[in-house]
């Protein structure tokens, strides 16, 4: 295992979107030449329950400090991806996340400046923030573990896991008019004010560069730009890959550590 694998598991959801097939492909080559421990959950139409279990079997499965959470519609060079990794690991943070363009036209960045007004963080190192996408984000084993006791536990039919779930949307008030109408946060925003609620502090890396995918493949460029970025979303039937090829689709029933015997094809 190298030494990143002795402290990192990757942690991947795939819901089948665009770039799904190359993204599985390169989780298993890092799996296997780069010696990283890894989980995924392919097919998981609710992202909030399929982040919830991959949590929850990694703490109950893994003994490694770090979870890093890369999505399949998300694209970074293996280079990028590493330094991401170890500054994160050398920092004193808990929460540190990458930054890309949203899906929707005319959306900008995936990540909020700390006083609370959206658009692109400044380059140069680590942005404190109030909450980000989770498309590539690094979070310490500790800072779940600190939520446990504000949250339940669950049982997630699907995958038959127990565990807590700590990506559950939650409703919220706005800091303008704390008495008027709410606002629903999405799992990830819910996850990372759960964070702050007990003590977190969130940064984004901006040295990192990551591209989205969606109808194209697009970057930081992209921000607040008119084009259509994702066509109609559509939930494709959950499939097994193996080194030959794809075999007959299988519900998923238990999260299982995916293996690829990528030796044979050097």
């Amino acid at each position: 295992m190298s030494a990143i694998g002795e402290h990192v598991t990757l942690l991947g959801l795939s819901r089948n979107g665009a770039g799904c097939e190359s993204w599985w492909d390169t989780i298993g080559e890092w799996q296997y030449r780069r010696g990283w421990p890894f989980l995924a959950l392919r097919g998981e139409s609710d992202v909030s329950q399929g982040r919830g279990a991959l949590a929850s079997q990694w703490l109950s499965t893994h003994r490694t400090d770090w979870s890093l959470w890369l999505d399949d519609d998300i694209e970074i060079e293996w280079g990028a991806l590493r330094e991401f990794v170890l500054d994160a690991m050398a920092s004193d943070h808990s929460y540190v996340c990458a930054q890309y363009v949203a899906k929707a036209p005319r959306s900008g960045v995936l990540t909020a400046r700390l006083e609370g007004s959206a658009g692109m963080l400044g380059a140069g190192g680590y942005h404190r923030i109030v909450g980000s996408g989770f498309g590539c984000v690094m979070v310490r084993r500790s800072v779940f573990e600190r939520m446990d006791h504000m949250l339940p536990l669950v049982r997630w039919a699907r995958t038959d896991c127990v565990g807590r779930p700590y990506f559950l949307g939650i409703v919220v008030p706005t800091k303008e008019d704390p008495e008027g109408p709410r606002i629903q946060l999405g799992e990830d925003y819910a996850f990372g004010f759960r964070a702050r609620a007990i003590g977190v502090e969130l940064y984004c890396d901006t040295r990192v560069r990551v591209w989205h995918h969606g109808d194209y493949r697009y970057g930081l460029e992209d921000a607040d730009s008119s084009v259509k970025r994702f066509g109609s979303i559509h939930v494709a039937p959950t499939e097994v890959r193996t080194t030959e090829g794809p075999v007959e689709p299988e519900p998923i029933r238990t999260l299982r550590t995916l293996r690829y015997d990528w030796r044979r094809q050097s």
